[in-house]
This record gives C-alpha cells, structure tokens and sequence, in this order.
C-alpha cells in the first residue's frame, strides 16, 4: 500500500514539474542522461517519466470528466447553466494544460531518441499549444451542442421554438466560450489568479511588518511559465538587495536562466543600481560605490542607460583621485569627474529613460561632494607648505588629466595638420625613441589640429592580445567608438558582432563608410600607435588580413588618412611591411627643443613654485639632454627628496644636489634603461658601446651601425671628429652595465 501511494504521489510530483517546473524538468532529465548519453538511455528515461506521469493526469482528466456529465444532465435552470460555463471554463484548462502536458509527453517518445529532452520539451509545447486551442475549441462546439440537446427536451415544457433558440445560443456561447477557456489556459489564466491573490497576501504582509517578504516565497520558485504580470516584484527585489544582496542576485539569475521573466530580472537589476547610486551620502562612500557592481557584465548591455555606466566610471575616476601619489594630484585627478558629472547632467536633459529624475538628483548630489572635497584637498594643499608633486613619470600624458604639463611638439602637429590636409595625403610614420612622446602628443592631437581633422587614435599593443581576427576586429572598433567619444564628443554606432564574427574586416570597411556619413564635410586621421604590435597578430595567425585592411583603407577611402607610430624604421621592420609603408612620409619625434624643456622644468604646472636657479635648470639639461621622460623622471625624484627636508620651499635645490641624486633617478627609471640597453639596441651594438667605453673611440666600427647609433637610436652624437653620449643619464646606467 505505501508503494502504492508513493507511487502515485511521485507521479503527481512528476506532473507537477511537467506543468509547473518543465525548465527544471529538462535540468533533472539532462542531468540523469549526462553520464550516459546516448539514444538507448535517453529512451529509457522517456518511458519511464511517461509511464510515471500518465497515472496522475489520468486520474485529474477522470475527476473533469466525472464531474461534467453529473452536472449537466440535471434539469436546466440558470444555476445548472452558470454551472455549464464553469465547467466549459474548466475542461478548457484541462484541454489547454493538462491535454498539452499529455502531448508533450508523447512527444518525448516520438522524438526523444532523435533530439532528446530540449527538442521533446520545445515541440511537445508547441504542439501543445495548438492542440490545445483546437481541441479546447472543439470541445466547446460539443458542450454547446449537449446544451443544446438538453435546452431542446426542457422546450417540451417551454415549447419548441424557446428550445431551438436556447440550443442555438447555447452552442454559439459554448464555442465561443471554448476557445476563449482555451486561450486562457495558454496564458495559464487560471494559474495566475491565485498567484496574483497571493501576492496581495505578501503585501498586506509587509504592509503591517514593514519588510519586504522573503524572496523564496514569491511564485516564480514554484511555477517557472507564469506569462502574464505580478505587481510588487521589481519592488521587493530592490528592497531585498539591501538586506541581502547575494540572495537578491540568486533569485535575478534564477529568472533570466528558469523563467520567462528575463525583462523583469533585467530592469530590476536596472533599479537595483540606480537605487543604490542615490544612496550615496559622502565622498567617501561615492569612490567605493563602483566596487559593490562587480556582478554586472562587462561591457554593460544596451538596456542599461549609459548615464549609468557614466556614473559608475566617475566613481572609478574619484578613487583613482583619492589614492593619488600626493594630495596636490588630488586636487588635479578630481577635475576629471567633476567635469564628467557637469556633462552628464546637460545630457540627462534629453534622456528619455524612467530613471531619469533619479539619476539628475543623484549626479546633483555627487557634483557637490566632489566639489567640496576638491576644496578640502586644496586647503591641506597650502597648509601643508610642501612642493607639488607636479611631475608625471610613467604612463603616457593625457589631456584629461596631465592638462597643461604637456609641453612643446607644436611643429610635429603643424606638420600632421598641413600634411593630411593636402589634396591628396600620403600615408604617415611617425617614429622615434622610446618615452620620447609619441602616445602623448596623439593623445593631445585633437586639441592641436584644425576642426576639420578627426583624429582617431587606436592603440594596436591591446588589439595585438587578440589571436582571432574577429576579436582583433572587435577590440579596433571599440577603442575609436571610445576616443571618439571621449575626445570628439561623437557618438559612433557599433558594428554589428554578428557580422564581425563572420566577415571582420570587410564589416569594418563598411562600418568606416557610416562614419564618414556620421562628418560628411571632415577628414578622419587614423592613427595606429605601437603599429609593430600587429607583426606579432600576423605571424601568430599567419594572416595577413590586417595589413590588407590597412592597404584598402588607403586606397579607397579618401577621406581616410592613416598615420603608424612606433619606435622602429622601416629597415628594422619585416618585409611585408614594404607595401604598406614603402611611400610613408616619415616624421620624427626626437628630444623637446631647449625652451620647452626649460618650460617643463622650471613651470610643470602653472601653480607650480619657483625653486630653480638657472644653474640648476642648466644641470638639469645637462643630464637629460631635454629627454621628456628623462626630465619627468629626475623632477619627480627632487621634489620627493625635496619634500623629506624641513621647510623645503624655503631651499632651493644646488647644481650639486642634482648631481647627489642621479644614482636614485637611474634607480627610480631602472625599467626605462633597461629596456633600452636590452631591447633597443641589438647585441652587436651593445659590444659596439661597450669597446666604446672601455677604449673611447669608434675605429674600425661599420660607418653603417654609427649612423644607426647616431640617427636612429639617438644614443650617440659626433662633434668636432669626437663621438659621445647624448644623454649622460644614460651614460651612466650603460657603464653601469658593462662594469
């Protein structure tokens, strides 16, 4: 007897997922046929939850149709009709879930050995559904017809014609009322009732405890089809997450993967962070804030608001500020949010999203506390009777946050101007040393050139991390999406990754084609800095599909221009770089003129004080030979060392204090040399430099590898029949080396 009654309680559980969990279903069946996957076990299994199902949808389909006739056949009055549509209602429900289920279950038969579960599950439901209205339809026709049977013998006693008439409006209304019970049970009308009245319970609840109600408790845990809306929910997720936000989560990925309620779970995770943005109380809150969204994917999808995505970049920019390396960077760093926040607030002006009220309120707030701990950061600033740490030595200078320390190339930027300009421009190479300014002054070159000129600036050392050229493709598209963005305030539309995947470089010969409609009256300088990088994609992949990119772009958008930048000739480069290059105009970066190193020096910042005689500023030459970095590197060093003394505004720094701090200086840049002692130039020229330090001169040395050391690699200088170093700072490392 227990056997029994478990087996029948596991069949009504197995109906019950069927109906109510089939997702989860489709999972237990994966998961039972994983570790023998082939079509004998997938068989198995069908019959078996067959066989185990059809025992509980029989005895449910036998409740209906004992019920149906044991009403109908009573005497016809309005009650016994009203009783007639109810049951018409209900046998609908049968025919348009249970029937359905029933189906779906011999689908599993009929095709499981060829498609297993998904494909039984997808086709049953289909099938079910317009077996469902057929036959709900049907049976409705029918059920008329039996009322209009009866409604003809009760005309016995109410006469003929009232009994035709009844029989005729019966069978109309049962039909109609059929195929409407039908429809109903599709959208699982029935269902949802009950669901809907329970949710009215949990909020009455929560109205009395004020709290929202567990999570587990909402219906989505127990019927995994509902269609139709629940109110409350978008709500009650927002709430919960504060008081537990990794259940929260659990339950968004428990309705985008087992439900139907994707867009739910999408604009509540919306809500959830817009929600959490306006809590922000303080600064300090504001440059955490971006760190509790770590569960958000990367790069964020369409449906999020890009005011958003903006005020989760401006809370990244406010701690990057506040772990600046001195305070003074502080107050520099926060200039970069709080002009992104004033922008963000003129655009919210045209933002037609339902967040919008929310997020203008939320950027207000957060402009006024990146004010005021701007303010607060200046006042420790001129109290703390320090020198700025106005020099940036490392990554490469941009204006968003370097502004003004930027200083001299204003010829290399005539030149790229006029030349790009010209009827018709030839392809540009702009090379030169390392550290020597090249990232930075493209970087500035939207600032420097005519307005008729887009430049657009790529960086092929990230894209040279793609194996796939899909990838490669991607990675390009989005740094120009981004530069131009962020420099031109141009908003470029996304090729479509489909058609990246499939067909990469001619998609984004098209894609360059929208952009040109984007500026019809402009010219577009592409400028593709470290371009070496993309030997290392082509000899990875054996493809020379970049190249060819690049080739077509060349001669077939005119209003293209491309610009290479890098630290390497064209001798130095592979062979099939010739086709590309081979008519390149070259230009190059070499060290800053004398006046603006001077300027870097003496003025890094405008507010920057006066702490250098002319004597130290001619020392400082002196080691640098007006080498950017270099210059960067050895005032970085002084004012840290500067900063350790008491009073140091107070002392000017000596010819001979420069001297002092060169080992630290060579010690700080210990990457920079190295690099260029081990990287830069070859192994016969290193024994070339080293004879040359050891001997002190160049006799017997190929004419051909002195002008390289001279002109190329900017390491040595002749004067008057004398070779020497051109930068002593480099001088010394190198001896270093070869003691």
């Amino acid at each position: 007897m227990n056997s029994i009654m478990q087996y029948i309680k596991d069949s009504f559980q197995l109906v019950y997922l069927l109906v109510f969990k089939p997702i989860s279903f489709k999972r237990k069946y994966e998961a039972l046929t994983e570790q023998k996957n082939t079509i004998g076990t997938r068989f198995k299994y069908t019959v078996q939850a067959l066989a185990q199902a059809l025992p509980a949808m029989l005895i449910m389909v036998g409740i209906v149709g004992w019920l149906y006739p044991y009403f109908t056949a009573k005497s016809f009055n309005w009650f016994g009709a009203a009783f007639g549509v109810a049951v018409f209602v209900a046998y609908g429900m049968a025919v348009g879930v249970f029937v359905r289920v029933a189906y779906g279950v011999a689908v599993f038969v009929a095709y499981g050995m060829a498609f297993g579960v998904a494909g039984g599950v997808a086709y049953g439901l289909a099938y079910g559904l317009a077996r469902g209205v057929l036959v709900g339809v049907a049976f409705g026709l029918a059920g008329g017809v039996l009322v209009g049977v009866s409604s003809i013998l009760v005309g016995v006693a109410f006469g003929v014609l009232v009994g035709v008439a009844f029989g005729l409006a019966g069978g109309v209304a049962g039909g109609v009322l059929g195929g409407m019970s039908s429809v109903l049970g599709i959208l699982r009308y029935y269902f949802w009732l009950p669901e809907l009245f329970w949710l009215g319970l949990l909020d009455i609840r929560q109205i009395f405890l004020g709290t929202p109600p567990s999570l587990t408790l909402l219906p989505f845990y127990y019927d995994e089809l509902i269609i139709l809306p629940l109110p409350f929910l978008e709500k009650w997720l927002i709430q919960n997450y504060d008081r537990s936000p990794n259940q929260t989560l659990k339950t968004l990925d428990y309705l985008t993967n087992s439900t139907n309620q994707q867009k739910l779970a999408a604009k509540a995770r919306i809500s959830i962070v817009v929600e959490s943005l306006s809590r922000v109380q303080n600064f300090s809150q504001l440059t955490t804030i971006h760190q509790q969204f770590t569960w958000l994917p990367n790069p964020l999808p369409a449906e999020f608001d890009s005011s958003i995505t903006e005020l989760l970049e401006i809370s990244q920019d406010a701690r990057a500020a506040e772990t600046a390396t001195s305070v003074y960077r502080t107050v520099e760093l926060l200039n970069r949010p709080i002009q992104r926040l004033s922008d963000l607030q003129k655009t919210l002006a045209f933002n037609k999203s339902r967040h919008r009220l929310s997020l203008g309120q939320t950027s207000q707030r957060w402009l006024s506390f990146l004010t005021t701990a701007q303010d607060n950061y200046r006042q420790q600033v001129s109290s703390a009777a320090e020198i700025p740490q106005a020099y940036v030595a490392g990554n490469s200078l941009s204006p968003n946050d370097a502004q003004e320390r930027f200083k001299g190339r204003q010829d290399i930027f005539q030149q790229i101007e006029r030349i790009s300009l010209s009827p018709s421009p030839p392809v540009l190479l702009l090379y030169g040393g390392r550290r020597t300014g090249k990232t930075s002054s493209l970087k500035y070159l939207p600032q420097k050139v005519d307005s008729s000129l887009v430049p657009l600036l790529v960086d092929l050392q990230g894209t040279a991390l793609s194996e796939q050229m899909s990838s490669f493709a991607q990675t390009f598209a989005d740094q120009i999406i981004t530069f131009a963005r962020n420099n031109h305030r141009l908003n470029i539309p996304s090729p479509s990754p489909e058609s990246l995947n499939r067909d990469p470089f001619p998609t984004l010969l098209k894609w360059f084609k929208e952009i040109e409609n984007l500026k019809p009256h402009k010219r577009f300088l592409l400028c593709l800095d470290e371009f070496e990088r993309l030997s290392e994609v082509i000899n990875a992949t054996n493809n020379k599909a970049p190249l060819n990119f690049f080739r077509s772009v060349m001669q077939n958008n005119q209003r293209w221009i491309l610009l290479f930048s890098g630290s390497h000739t064209l001798d130095e480069l592979e062979p099939y770089w010739n086709d590309a290059l081979i008519n390149a105009q070259s230009l190059r970066m070499t060290y800053l003129h004398r006046n603006e190193a001077i300027d870097l020096i003496r003025h890094p910042i405008q507010e920057f004080p006066d702490i250098y005689s002319d004597a130290t500023v001619k020392r400082i030459l002196h080691w640098t030979n007006c080498q950017p970095y270099l210059i960067q590197l050895l005032g970085t060093v002084l004012v840290d060392e500067l900063n350790k003394r008491p009073e140091p505004l107070s002392q000017r720094p000596t010819p001979e204090y420069i001297d002092q701090i060169i080992p630290k200086v060579r010690d700080r840049g210990i990457n920079y040399f190295r690099e260029l002692w081990k990287s830069t130039i070859t192994e016969e020229q290193r024994e070339i430099l080293s004879q040359f330090m050891s001997e002190g001169h160049l006799e017997n040395v190929p004419k051909r590898q002195i002008k390289t050391l001279i002109e190329d690699k900017e390491i040595l200088i002749k004067t008057n029949e004398h070779y020497a170093f051109q930068v002593p700072l480099t001088e010394t490392y190198f001896r270093q080396q070869v003691e």
